[in-house]
């Protein structure tokens, strides 16, 4: 009996519980980026040494950048896993790129 609620099929069962945590001492912004176009969609802070949790999908691409539009400094992308509940833990400190090289 009690096993039958979790695993009933329920639209949306795939969906992800992703939780961004800010590890640093400033203020971090979480943007969406949709898969059929460049314009990304503002989602919300995160604060300094704080979290912000969102409903999401396997798949989807999640930018954090260092302002509240998308022209600023990208600090991370992260995409979504199959796992029903993520946590991805933001240094601020991207790995170097070969533009550096």
């Amino acid at each position: 009996g009690e096993m039958s609620v979790a695993s009933a099929s329920v639209e949306g069962a795939n969906n992800v519980t992703v939780i961004f945590t800010n590890q640093q001492y400033f203020p971090m912004y979480l943007f969406w980026k949709p898969p059929d176009r460049d314009s990304e969609a503002f989602m919300g802070e995160i604060p300094s040494q704080g979290s912000l949790s969102m409903l999401t999908y396997p798949g989807h691409v999640w930018h954090i950048r260092a302002g509240a539009d998308q022209s600023s400094e990208l600090l991370s992308v992260q995409v979504m896993q199959d796992q029903p509940k993520q946590v991805f833990l933001l240094s601020g400190e991207l790995e170097p790129t070969s533009e550096e090289l």
